[in-house]
C-alpha cells in the first residue's frame, strides 16, 4: 500500500520518543528522511505520496538502531549544522552546540575592529569558520591539540571555502610567538563528578579530551589562557570564552585578577551564565 511522508515521519518520531523525548524525535526525524529520501518538511505537511522500501528503507533501520543506541544523529550523518553552515563530525570532534553559536554571535554583533584572531581549542573548526565567513579580510588563526580535530576543521574550512591557519598546539605546553587582537576559546570544562548529570549520547560519544578538563581543576585552561594572553594578545585586544555555568564569577575574578576590563557574563538562551569576555589593559 502506497504511504506518505507525514506517516513515515509519525512512525519515526514514534520509534525515537522513548529515547530522546518528542519534541527531539520529531528533529531527528526531519533529519533522517531529508537525508535519506530528500523529503523536506513540506512534502510532510502535504503528505507526499511515498513508498518507503529498498535502499532507504534499510538505512533508516540502520540509523534508527544506532539511535536507539544513543549514538548522536550527526555523527551517524557525518554533519551538523553551526550558524547557517554545514561542518562535518566524526569521534574526533565535539558536535558544535548553540551556545556557541550564541558565543560567535557576541563576537560578530560587537564588531570590534580587530584583524588577527585566534581560537584556541578548534575542535571541528566552527569558530575560526563562523569568524572567517564573516570577516574574509582579516586573519584567522586555530589551534588543537587533537591532530584528527584539526583534520576535520581543515576539511570543514575547505568545505566552507575560507582560510584559516591551523596549528597543532597545546596551550599547557609551548605555543607559537604570534600575537593577536582577538582570542575566543571554548575549552573542556566539565568535571569527573559531572559524568552522572550527561547524557549517554555525550558520554558514550564525544571525544572526552574535549569535554573534561583534566586534574579537576574546573579553571585551568581559563587561568592559562588568560595567562597566555599577557604575552599573546595586544593592547585593548578582546579575550572571550564559553564557560561551565559553576564558574562565572570565577572566571570573571580571573581576569579582573590579569587586569583586565570592560569584563562582561552573558547568560545563554537557557538562561545559564555562557560567555565571558574581557579586553587586555
Amino acid at each position: 500500500m502506497l504511504s506518505n511522508a507525514k506517516t513515515i515521519f509519525r512512525e519515526l518520531s514514534d520509534q525515537l520518543a522513548s529515547v530522546y523525548g518528542p519534541d527531539e524525535a520529531k528533529n531527528i526525524a526531519y533529519l533522517i528522511l531529508e537525508e535519506v529520501t530528500a523529503l523536506d518538511k513540506t512534502d510532510i505537511l502535504i503528505e507526499k505520496p511515498y513508498q518507503l522500501s529498498g535502499e532507504p528503507k534499510e538505512k533508516i533501520s540502520n540509523i534508527i538502531e544506532r539511535l536507539l543506541m544513543h549514538e548522536p544523529i550527526q555523527y551517524i550523518l557525518g554533519k551538523a549544522a553551526f550558524y547557517g553552515f554545514k561542518l562535518s563530525v566524526n569521534e574526533y570532534v565535539l558536535i558544535p552546540r548553540q551556545e556557541t553559536e550564541e558565543l560567535v554571535d557576541w563576537i560578530i554583533k560587537s564588531d570590534h575592529q580587530v584583524n588577527n584572531m585566534l581560537d584556541i581549542g578548534t575542535g571541528s573548526g566552527c569558530i575560526p569558520i563562523a569568524l572567517a565567513k564573516h570577516y574574509p579580510s582579516r586573519r584567522v588563526h586555530a589551534w588543537d591539540v587533537s591532530a584528527g580535530a584539526l583534520a576535520v576543521a581543515k576539511e570543514n574550512a575547505a568545505a566552507n571555502e575560507v582560510n584559516i591557519r591551523f596549528h597543532l598546539v597545546d596551550v599547557l605546553d609551548q605555543v607559537p610567538d604570534e600575537e593577536f587582537d582577538l582570542i575566543v576559546s571554548n575549552p573542556p570544562y566539565v568535571l569527573e563528578e559531572e559524568k552522572a548529570e550527561m547524557q549517554p549520547n555525550v558520554l558514550d560519544h564525544e571525544p572526552g579530551t574535549a569535554l573534561f578538563v583534566p586534574n579537576q581543576d574546573p579553571l585551568l585552561f581559563y587561568r592559562t589562557i588568560c595567562e597566555l594572553s599577557m604575552s599573546h594578545l595586544h593592547s585593548k585586544g578582546w579575550l572571550y570564552f564559553e564557560i561551565n555555568e559553576r564558574y562565572g564569577q570565577k572566571v570573571i575574578d580571573l581576569m579582573n585578577d590579569h587586569q583586565f576590563t570592560n569584563i562582561e557574563i552573558r547568560q545563554d538562551l537557557n538562561g545559564k551564565d555562557r560567555m565571558v569576555r574581557g579586553q587586555k589593559s
